[in-house]
């Protein structure tokens, strides 16, 4: 396997706190109503222990959860379509984190034989596909982007003539594993500015990226 017990619980718990996001409000609607029915006030619940939400929840498992997806239709469909999702583009990052090990290890140095950990970032797109912090038992880090990385591919290469034409201060541009519909990018982490020359020359390099934005934008 290329993902440790760390990361496939990383990726589990990004579907728990996607279907968890989908679930609160019925299930919240349906807690309530229940209270009602049995005559429980807000008072009741203020000097209650948990016994009445532990009630709710026998009742609600009691026929796997059937009746609360009748009266929730739509809710049990979108959630067997966010599951099935998740599935797929997991099994997907496996694929070619598998394909690409040894060139991501030629190009951003240490070892990729198994992924230690992983930050699900960024909004979805393309059935649910989100950007990875992928970490590796060996310490590497890259950022796993299940979308067309030609943009970065070519303002790296831009950024290089820049450097290569003028004396502005040297521009760091993350190495880029291009691939037919998704890339791998450098990870790269912030870090303070030490010094007032340090300061200067961050103001220098944004001025330089700013131009560069909005000469080709």
């Amino acid at each position: 396997t290329w993902l440790s017990g760390d990361a496939v619980n990383d990726l589990r718990a990004e579907l728990a706190d996607r279907l968890g996001d989908l679930f609160v409000h019925p299930l919240f609607v349906d807690y309530k109503h229940e209270l009602r029915q049995n005559g429980v006030t807000d008072e009741d619940l203020s000097t209650s222990s948990t016994g009445h939400y532990t009630s709710f929840l026998s009742k609600l498992f009691a026929d796997g959860c059937a009746s609360f997806f009748s009266e929730y239709a739509l809710l049990a469909r979108l959630t067997v379509t966010i599951s099935q999702q998740w599935i797929s583009r997991c099994r997907e990052f496996c694929r070619r984190f598998e394909a690409d090990s040894d060139r991501l290890q030629s190009v951003f140095g240490g070892s990729f034989d198994l992924v230690s950990g992983i930050d699900v970032l960024g909004d979805e797109h393309a059935r649910s596909r989100r950007v990875f912090g992928v970490e590796t038992a060996s310490g590497s880090r890259v950022a796993y982007k299940p979308r067309d990385v030609g943009p970065e591919k070519w303002f790296g290469r831009l950024l290089e003539d820049v450097d290569t034409a003028t004396t502005t201060p040297s521009l760091v541009c993350p190495r880029v594993v291009q691939r037919d519909g998704y890339g791998w990018v450098e990870w790269i982490d912030p870090d303070n500015c030490r010094s007032r020359q340090e300061v200067e020359r961050f103001y220098e390099r944004l001025g330089v990226l700013t131009a560069l934005l909005y000469g080709v934008d």
